[in-house]
């Protein structure tokens, strides 16, 4: 309910939903973050086709540091260029 009412910067999620699968609680949140970030046990198809639009990505545990490097730098540079378009 709060993602409805306020805006976010990023959302980083890695816990399991009872009674939500991920693609689901993304599809409704997606447009209310500017990124979200879920953090997994493992890669899944799925959720990488789901996550394509641009703004969700997922990371492995145990993470990576350049992983997590690579994703805050895209997550940078999608606001910066976000900002300008302004």
């Amino acid at each position: 309910d709060l993602v409805q009412r306020v805006r976010f910067d990023v959302v980083v999620c890695s816990s399991r939903l009872q009674g939500l699968n991920w693609i689901t609680f993304y599809q409704q949140v997606h447009n209310h973050v500017d990124a979200f970030i879920l953090l997994t046990e493992a890669f899944d198809a799925s959720l990488a086709q789901a996550f394509s639009n641009g703004n969700g990505y997922f990371l492995t545990k145990p993470l990576q540091d350049e992983d997590l490097d690579r994703v805050l730098e895209s997550i940078a540079t999608h606001a910066a260029d976000s900002a300008v378009a302004r």
